[in-house]
C-alpha cells in the first residue's frame, strides 16, 4: 500500500526547519484524512520531500537495480501507475525552463518503493 500527505504554504520560516516539521505534522495530525494516513499500521516506511520554489509536474518510477524507466513520466495529477512488484525509485520532474515547444526537467530521486 502507499498513501501520501502534502502540505503546501507560504511565508513560512524555513531557517528553522524543526520549527517548520512541527507545523507541518500538526497540520496533517489535525486532519482527519491527513491522520488515518499517518496512523495507518500497513504503512511501514516513510519518504518526506520539500520544495521552495517549485513543484513536481510530473512523476516516473525507476527501476533501481537496473536503472531503467519501470513506468514513463505521468502528469503529477494522475494518482496510478501499474508496475510489478519490486524495488522501485520515485523520480520526481520539475520544469527547469520553457523554450517554444521544448521543456527541460531537472530530475530528483524521491523515495525508495518497494512493491509486493
Amino acid at each position: 500500500m502507499t498513501g501520501e500527505n502534502i502540505w503546501q504554504g507560504q511565508g513560512y520560516d524555513v531557517s528553522d526547519a524543526q520549527k517548520l516539521a512541527e507545523l507541518v505534522v500538526e497540520a496533517w495530525m489535525n486532519s482527519p484524512g491527513h491522520r488515518e494516513n499517518i496512523l495507518r499500521q500497513e504503512y511501514t516506511h516513510l519518504g518526506v520531500g520539500g520544495s521552495q520554489k517549485s513543484a513536481p509536474v510530473k512523476y516516473g518510477i525507476w527501476l533501481s537495480d537496473q536503472g531503467i524507466l519501470a513506468a514513463e513520466p505521468v502528469s503529477i495529477n494522475q494518482t496510478q501507475v501499474a508496475v510489478g512488484p519490486g524495488n522501485y525509485r520515485l523520480r520526481l520532474y520539475f520544469v527547469a525552463s520553457r523554450q517554444r515547444n521544448r521543456i527541460s526537467y531537472i530530475i530528483y530521486n524521491g523515495p525508495q518503493l518497494v512493491i509486493k
